[in-house]
């Protein structure tokens, strides 16, 4: 038992006691000591009461007993004595409380010899209000003539102040509060009331699982993640927020250093080391079975310390050609040649260190060819990209690929200018827009007729270095007649990048089907065309009972221009009818 002298509270509150009986290995409880000859008592120092198992004695005594006991007797001899001493295991302290806060009668103790405890009390300083911890040193009846502060005062026979202690050390210490002045700890634990640690110390490292922190200032970087793994790093001197996968290599960064371009990017409009804008030829000598390089730099890297960052807006042109097959197809003939011939012209903006490291590099595609219907096979192109930069040393280069046969082109660099970056200002209407220039963006767009949003994308998207569709056109053809001499109609959306000049031609029959010729200017190939149809009513000869079924019948190249010719039905017989048609360029 344990008895709190200052509260008079024992610990258990309560004792009871249970008789078993064993008989070989079987244990089994008397519920009735009486009807085997035998009585049970509880003792209170020498004082004993009747017991029956089960009853609960409540312990209530004012003053510590020395002892607590139960017996068993038959007749008049003890059988059986189960003594429960109250703890004295020498002077304690008991837990401290304010000076104040004990009675007036009640007696403090030094802790010496047959005193049950040392009692140590909190006092407040009046002049700086702080705690102290003042241990009695005199035992004593407390008396407002010796307080334990000030520490000089009348009190100070009776008391020492925390300062004057000498060192102690626990195991553990309990404390409802504590005032530390200097703490020096080598582990530290902070649980909740399920004992889940919640913040941690220990080796060196600090740990917190939970907590609202403000106005927090960092020095250094900031990673959220796995240390080696998947992470978000903020990097303040990189001015940059840096997304690693689950490798731990780096798979996209947001660079704030591009977003302040008055302070660390040329003015918009400054021109790169000037291309001369000349032509510049290039060959590749492919075979069947040997595929062919040739690469040309039309812009070299300065030669001066390091110019540039951001974004840069280059406008390239590019005319590639191959010999046509040495067995041309028979008019009409849908065979495909045995050998695949293919040529392709890419432009590389490369950025290199003052010591020729290379430090970014952005590889885009120009033109293709593509065979046209007289059986040669060529390719044109003109565009305009806006490339990120880092600051460096720019170089632009152009490259020619060949594979089945040799390859000619001709290539040429007639813009290379710095460009600003727009940020969310150009494209702010009816949606928000996400955007890095002017030709770089994406906008979720409200389409008040069609009562839902949209997505716009210009310039170049990239996912993992893949890049993806970009819608160029959208329109609709509509047909409410069966007779070929009335026109079908065509309604366009043009997006951002492209222009007017789509055409809808109605063929003689339904099974011709519609064609739209795409100018050049829209950059369109066969081969990094992207076309959803969708059926629009139902088709001429039965306007409102079945909808219209488009299908591609055939993408071709016509010169510089793109044919694409669709067929409509409602079974298997043609028709004419309508539908939406929307074209992405993947390349």
């Amino acid at each position: 038992m344990k008895y709190d002298t200052m509260t008079g509270a024992y610990s258990p509150v309560a004792l009871s006691c249970r008789l078993m009986r064993h008989d070989g290995d079987a244990v089994t409880e008397i519920d009735n000591p009486s009807g085997h000859g035998l009585a049970m008592w509880f003792y209170v120092d020498s004082n004993r009461a009747q017991y029956v198992p089960g009853m609960s004695m409540q312990l209530v005594y004012p003053v510590r007993p020395s002892r607590f006991a139960f017996s068993v007797t038959k007749g008049t001899a003890e059988v059986a004595r189960a003594d429960i001493p109250v703890v004295t295991n020498g002077p304690y302290v008991p837990f401290p409380r304010l000076w104040d806060e004990y009675p007036d009668d009640y007696v403090f103790m030094q802790g010496k010899d047959g005193e049950e405890r040392r009692d140590l009390v909190l006092a407040r300083d009046g002049s700086s209000g702080r705690l102290y911890a003042c241990a009695c040193k005199l035992t004593h009846v407390k008396n407002a003539a010796y307080p334990p502060l000030p520490a000089g005062g009348p009190g100070k026979g009776h008391w020492v102040t925390g300062e004057q202690q000498r060192f102690i050390a626990t195991e553990l210490l309990l404390a409802e509060l504590a005032y530390v002045r200097n703490l020096m700890a080598e582990y530290v634990q902070m649980r909740d009331a399920e004992g889940n640690v919640l913040f941690e110390v220990f080796e060196g490292h600090v740990t917190a699982r939970t907590g609202t922190f403000e106005n927090v200032r960092v020095s250094g970087t900031v990673s959220a993640g796995d240390p080696h793994g998947k992470r978000v790093l903020l990097d303040p001197d990189g001015k940059a927020v840096r997304i690693y996968d689950a490798d731990g290599s780096e798979c996209a960064r947001l660079d704030g250093s591009s977003y302040t371009y008055e302070s660390v990017m040329p003015a918009a409009g400054q021109t790169l080391p000037a291309p001369d804008g000349k032509a510049v030829s290039m060959s590749a000598a492919a075979s069947p079975t040997t595929a062919a390089t040739d690469t040309r730099v039309v812009m070299a890297r300065s030669a001066s310390t390091a110019t540039g960052i951001g974004s840069v807006r280059i406008t390239v042109s590019a005319d590639v050609s191959m010999p046509p097959d040495a067995s041309p197809r028979a008019a009409g003939s849908e065979m495909t040649p045995v050998m695949l011939k293919t040529a392709y012209v890419y432009c590389t903006v490369a950025t290199y260190d003052v010591k020729g490291a290379l430090l970014d590099s952005s590889r885009l595609l120009v033109t293709a060819c593509a065979m046209k219907a007289d059986g040669s096979y060529s390719g044109s192109a003109t565009r305009t990209y806006t490339v990120a930069v880092p600051e460096g040393r720019h170089e632009i280069s152009f490259e020619l690929q060949a594979t089945g046969d040799n390859a000619s082109a001709t290539v040429k660099l007639s813009q290379a200018t710095f460009v600003a970056d727009a940020m969310m200002t150009r494209y702010f209407g009816n949606g928000l827009a996400l955007t890095k220039d002017t030709e770089n963006y994406l906008i979720a767009l409200y389409d008040s007729t069609a009562k839902r949003m949209r997505l716009l994308l210009g310039g170049i998207l990239e996912v993992n270095g893949v890049r993806q569709p970009a819608t160029v056109y959208a329109g609709r053809v509509t047909d409410g007649s069966t007779s070929a001499s009335v026109g079908a109609t065509l309604t366009s959306r043009f997006y951002p990048g492209t222009s007017a000049g789509v055409t809808l031609t109605k063929g003689t029959t339904p099974a011709a089907g519609y064609t739209l010729r795409f100018p050049a200017s829209y950059g369109l190939t066969p081969a990094n065309s992207l076309i959803r149809l969708t059926g629009y009513g139902g088709v001429a000869d039965k306007p409102t009972e079945c909808p219209a079924k488009p299908s591609l019948k055939s993408v071709a190249a016509s010169g510089s221009d793109l044919l694409v010719t669709v067929w409509v039905s409602d079974d298997a017989s043609p028709n004419y009818g309508g539908f939406d048609i929307e074209v992405c360029r993947t390349g």
